[in-house]
């Protein structure tokens, strides 16, 4: 037993090495404290699930993105409280379930559990992956329904058609958390019948059907039977899907999000031409045999999810983060006939790399908690004025101030505050960026002595 689970805890000791400087210490991406600090103000009551609250200077309701993953979060909070890690160790929930999900979908490609580490050790090195993990994307979750919706298609191939029912449903919680972008799975009953030829085109289409109404008809259930879901959907559509798609430009190519893709798989492409280089070397033999077509298939689907994305000049890296399981399963298949030859992959060395990198996983997991990785001024300026002036206040902060989304993100999340802009300020306190455009506001104030370093705070009246 220990021989079959040790390298999957190896795997999953050098998972938490790679991502503990970030994904334990204080600070993150833009996005991932904004998405922690709406969850937080649901948990306390703030905004609903369908009316989810951010600050009530900018997005009083928020209708960026749709709110499953953020609600499940909430959840979070409501029960373990507003710590830092809160949102850190949901995070590291998600991949640890997906990485499940990856073993669950390999056990039923190779028929064994044997070197079901292998595809996860491919996905753990694409870069994107560690960095998701750290900084609490909404594509986290989705990946927990993306790659489960693909596993019940797989079920479904030799069983009943509920299993594309049920793949459907979970590509609608997919839906939920973060969008269109996970439909691509919709094509894997075609790409399976294209590349597989296990049975009729009329079959496939039948599968497809299933598959699609089954995501479409809860959304039609929300929309009929839910004001709230349906004012929310509509206003997501318009505001966030076709705006983005016509008005928001992030890149200058459209095939952009490809090579990100490509750039993003670099390490786990290295890894892959070693063993590559290693077995020549070895004259170990590459035959993959009936497995091959499966190898299309997910390649294929890898491709799904990433070519649809070019529709827009809107994109970023992590876009595509839902397609990485699959990349990593079909490099796996490809590679499982050259590592399952490979006679050094002996217990005692397993044994070895297993107690270093949980060494090196523990000692950076220690050494990162609770220190502040990035954003440090501004982390520490934001507590400090947060413990001066209490939790939810509003705020008056400068025009320019109002335009920094990172301040406004950190000052919801750690305190509920709402940076406000107004001239006219009729609020007790301000917060000035190194002192500038104390004029934009009439009345006296008078700066409160508190050892911040960028940021300062100027109380009304004297």
């Amino acid at each position: 037993m220990q021989g079959k689970t040790l390298p999957y805890l190896t795997v999953l000791s050098l998972f938490i090495g790679i991502c503990a400087p970030t994904l334990f210490s204080d600070g993150m991406f833009l996005d991932g404290i904004t998405y922690s600090a709406i969850s937080k103000n649901m948990a306390h009551g703030y905004g609903r699930f369908w009316e989810p609250h951010y600050t009530e200077g900018l997005a009083p309701l928020f209708y960026g993105h749709p709110p499953l993953a953020i609600g499940l979060q909430a959840i979070c909070f409501k029960f373990f409280g507003d710590s830092i890690f809160v949102e850190r160790l949901y995070s590291l929930l998600t991949f640890l379930i997906t990485g499940g999900l990856i073993v669950l979908i390999w056990k039923r490609i190779s028929g064994s559990f044997k070197f079901g580490w292998l595809p996860l050790l491919l996905w753990i090195l694409v870069s994107d992956v560690s960095w998701a993990c750290s900084n609490n994307m909404l594509e986290n979750t989705m990946m927990i329904f993306t790659t489960l919706s693909f596993l019940w298609v797989l079920k479904g191939e030799k069983k009943s058609l509920i299993w594309f029912a049920l793949a459907g449903i979970s590509l609608f919680l997919a839906l939920l958390c973060k969008g269109l972008t996970s439909l691509y799975i919709w094509s894997a009953p075609l790409l399976m019948w294209v590349f597989l030829k296990k049975h009729s085109f009329s079959k496939m289409l039948i599968q497809s059907t299933v598959l699609v109404v089954s995501t479409i008809i809860p959304v039609l259930i929300l929309i009929l039977f839910s004001e709230d879901a349906q004012n929310f959907l509509i206003k997501y559509t318009y505001e966030q899907v076709f705006d983005g798609i016509a008005n928001v430009q992030t890149v200058n190519s459209r095939f952009t999000i490809v090579w990100k893709f490509i750039e993003k798989i670099i390490p786990s492409l290295l890894l892959i031409l070693g063993i590559l280089i290693f077995a020549k070397r070895k004259k170990l033999h590459l035959k993959i045999g009936d497995k091959k077509k499966l190898v299309f298939v997910l390649i294929a689907l890898t491709l799904a999810g990433i070519l649809p994305i070019m529709i827009s000049l809107k994109q970023r890296g992590f876009y595509i983060l839902t397609v990485y399981p699959f990349f990593a399963i079909g490099a796996g298949i490809m590679l499982l006939p050259i590592v399952s030859q490979i006679k050094s992959l002996k217990l005692k060395w397993v044994k070895l790399l297993f107690v270093f990198s949980t060494t090196v996983a523990i000692s950076v997991s220690i050494i990162s908690w609770g220190e502040i990785g990035r954003d440090k001024n501004l982390i520490h300026d934001c507590k400090l004025i947060i413990n001066t002036i209490g939790h939810r206040k509003l705020v008056n902060v400068c025009s320019d101030t109002r335009k920094r989304h990172n301040v406004i993100a950190y000052f919801s999340r750690y305190g509920g505050i709402s940076l406000m802009n107004s001239k006219q300020s009729s609020e007790k306190y301000i917060i000035l960026f190194k002192d500038n455009c104390l004029n934009e506001f009439e009345g006296e104030f008078e700066k409160v002595n508190i050892p911040t370093k960028d940021f300062h705070l100027y109380k009304k009246g004297k």
